[in-house]
């Protein structure tokens, strides 16, 4: 008789409490590893929690707890580089609660992790101040071993590496694919370990911000954001997301308060407020640190019996709030592959359990990478990174209705998210999650991309180059044919052409368009009109 499959998690952050959580409900054999003396020390940034990770929460039966010491996002603001506001809407939470069935909520990141390890029930599979220094895989059939600096040895069918950025997890896995595999591990993995940016973060109380709602200050090669952790605590947490001089590559160590404090200094005067600058927020705040913001999605997130998830396997800038989020979203799914794994009596399989983890290395590395350039998008909006960002963001965005400029980005980023197939499921709401929907939505291959485009253009150069040969024949039989042509013909061409303007009309209002040449039906009506339609008809799907 087989052994009970065993998890062996490396990490006790948001992702390995998670997914000890989870793993504790379905049933499975665990042991939790955490390198420090408590699992949930009262320092550290804020968490976002948003609407794909508050549904999994929820199944796990932590979000109640979460949502009375947390702070609800009720509404936006956005301020300009004077510290005037260019946008509010004090309905966010509300179309948030409506759409997808859950606000976004802000805890501090102790009591975060405290609630998760409340939630435990097995006390006695967590193993505090138990570094891990090596890991082996063992042969086929047999456990992984992973060895602690204190010389502790434990095991388990799988490794599970949650264990952080700078991850000894992740070291093992490299070096033993490199010894074993040379060339699984694409060479961008190690290489594309980035960071463009540095973050300045700490806690004020009582700085004279508003509560219920998030703020962001947007300035040149900067940005701030501000949230109340508990509400009605007055304690906010603020980020200062700073662009680096140069591009930095590699796991960044550790930075000093020096360089804290140099970054202080250069913007102190900035505006945050009509009467606050970041140099007297940081005299009012009880602490602050520094960190570097690194930015990497691994192609390659396992080998054999060893897994790397969340800020492991990829770590997402904060300003679009989805490193927690993702963490959860990635336990959940790591957890459901197992629970199938045993329900179809594979779960002792070596090949099997690699299969299931390719379809997890597939499915998130699409979703990291989807989050990590939306994430992107968002610094470079607000920290105005070139004249277009500022125009945008300043002057276009602003008069843009908050269904148009924010709820389609927003569920881009929600949507395609999973929840835990095996626990009641979470709360619905008008918006319906991939997991959820009945057709299965997969993106056009690179080929098909190519095919359509050549075809449009084309079509778009036919009328060229038919007039080029044929020039005489087409105008002589046009001369003909133009007697012939009745009313009836000339109203369907117009309804043809309305039609048309009405499709570019509706598409121009897509989030993904937002900064692109569709974004305005204005400018390819006018150019059907003065270019003909036969051009810029297919020029415009060669686009799309």
């Amino acid at each position: 008789m087989a052994t009970q499959f065993k998890v062996l998690i490396i990490g006790g952050g948001i992702a390995g409490l998670s997914l000890a959580i989870i793993l504790e409900a379905y049933g499975f054999d665990y042991e939790l590893l955490e390198k420090h003396a408590e699992i949930a020390p009262k320092l550290g940034a804020g968490v976002g929690i948003t609407p794909n990770g508050a549904r999994i929460l929820d199944q796990m039966r932590v979000w109640d707890e979460m949502c009375d010491y947390s702070s609800p996002v009720d509404a936006g603001t956005a301020l300009s580089p004077e510290g005037q506001t260019v946008i509010f809407n004090p309905n966010m939470g509300d179309w948030l609660l409506k759409l997808f069935g859950y606000k976004i909520h802000f805890l501090s990141r102790h009591d975060c992790l405290r609630i998760l390890l409340a939630k435990i029930q097995r006390k006695s599979c967590i193993h505090l101040r138990q570094e891990v220094v090596g890991i082996k895989t063992g042969a086929v059939g047999q456990r992984a071993r992973a060895e602690t600096k204190d010389g502790s040895v434990f095991t388990g069918d799988i490794v599970v590496g949650a264990d952080g950025v700078r991850s000894t997890v992740r070291e093992q896995l490299w070096k033993m694919a490199d010894t074993e595999r040379p060339g699984y591990i694409p060479k961008e993995d190690k290489t594309g370990i980035m960071s463009f940016y540095t973050a300045v973060i700490g806690v004020a109380h009582d700085p004279g911000l508003p509560e219920g709602g998030s703020a962001r200050a947007y300035n040149h090669h900067r940005s701030y954001f501000f949230q109340e952790g508990r509400k009605g605590s007055r304690e906010f947490y603020w980020w200062l997301c700073a662009k680096n001089e140069t591009t930095k590559s590699g796991i960044i160590p550790k930075l000093s308060s020096e360089a804290k404090q140099q970054l202080l200094d250069r913007y102190a005067d900035d505006r945050i407020g009509e009467s606050l600058t970041l140099g007297s927020l940081s005299k009012m705040s009880t602490y602050s640190f520094i960190i570097p913001l690194q930015d990497f999605v691994l192609k390659k997130c396992f080998y054999k019996n060893i897994i790397l998830i969340g800020d492991t396997f990829r770590k997402l800038h904060p300003v679009a709030g989805q490193g927690a989020n993702s963490a959860i979203e990635e336990s959940a799914f790591l957890a459901d592959i197992l629970w199938n794994l045993r329900a179809t009596n594979a779960i002792h399989e070596p090949y099997a359990l690699e299969q299931a983890l390719e379809e997890f290395q597939r499915e998130r590395f699409v979703r990291g990478k989807a989050l990590q350039e939306d994430a992107n998008l968002v610094q470079r909006m607000e920290s105005l990174d070139n004249p277009v960002m500022k125009f945008m963001s300043l002057y276009v965005v602003p008069r843009l209705p908050f269904v148009v400029a924010f709820l389609p980005q927003l569920a881009c980023s929600f949507i395609p998210a999973r929840h835990l197939k095996h626990l009641p499921p979470p709360k619905q709401a008008m918006v319906a999650f991939s997991q959820d929907m009945k057709a299965t939505i997969s993106p056009r291959s690179n080929l098909a991309t190519s095919f359509w485009a050549g075809t449009f253009i084309l079509s778009a150069l036919s009328p060229y180059m038919m007039s080029r040969f044929f020039g005489a024949e087409i105008e002589r039989l046009a001369m003909d044919e133009s007697a012939k042509l009745s009313g009836v013909v000339e109203s369907y061409l117009a309804f043809i052409a309305i039609s048309v303007s009405g499709v570019w009309v509706v598409e121009s209002y897509k989030a993904s368009f937002l900064i692109s040449p569709l974004t305005s039906a204005l400018v390819w009506i006018l150019a059907s009109n003065y270019w003909g339609w036969e051009k810029t008809v297919p020029l415009y799907f060669c686009l799309h």
